[in-house]
């Protein structure tokens, strides 16, 4: 498994550029009409002709221009952080799973000094590989320590 898994990322497409546009055009038909009804356009004209030596024109068509500006990155950071938002929910989907399939042992095992057998709550003594083997997902293989191996063929040769 790659521990190391990046997030998705969305291709640009002329799709999302036309959608884009789409968005911004309506935003501008909202405040057109909006501004319609406030008659904003003939105070606007009104206080121009009243400063003409102030080049509001200008003004005015730079202070649209980051308007549109701003309308254009709140809407790529707000794509962005939809993106992510998705990217991060399917991560916690995937480690609330890995977390639900793993299978703790906790509390006191009653263990025996001598052979090592663990009690169950039956009160009945297993091999300690039995035991770990039902309460959790590991399995085990068996094999033999140099120590103990060793002292087998000590034990062996001795019989001989």
């Amino acid at each position: 498994m790659n521990s190391a898994k990046s997030i998705p990322t969305l291709p640009e497409t002329g799709k999302n550029l036309t959608l884009e546009l789409l968005i911004i055009l309506a935003l501008a038909v909202i405040a057109f009409v909006a501004a319609g009804q406030l008659d904003l356009f003939e105070r606007l004209h009104g206080f121009m002709e009243d400063h003409e030596d102030w080049e509001l024109d200008e003004l005015l068509i730079l202070s649209l221009y980051f308007v549109v500006a701003g309308l254009v990155f709140s809407l790529r950071r707000w794509r962005e952080s939809q993106r992510l938002s998705v990217g991060l929910r399917k991560e916690t989907e995937r480690l609330q799973a890995a977390l639900n399939e793993v299978k703790l042992l906790r509390g006191i095992v009653p263990i025996c000094a001598w052979c090592k057998k663990i009690r169950d709550d039956q009160g009945f003594w297993q091999q300690v590989d039995q035991y770990v083997s039902e309460h959790s997902e590991v399995e085990f293989t068996h094999g033999m320590c140099p120590e103990c191996a060793a002292r087998k063929m000590a034990e062996l040769d001795r019989d001989l």
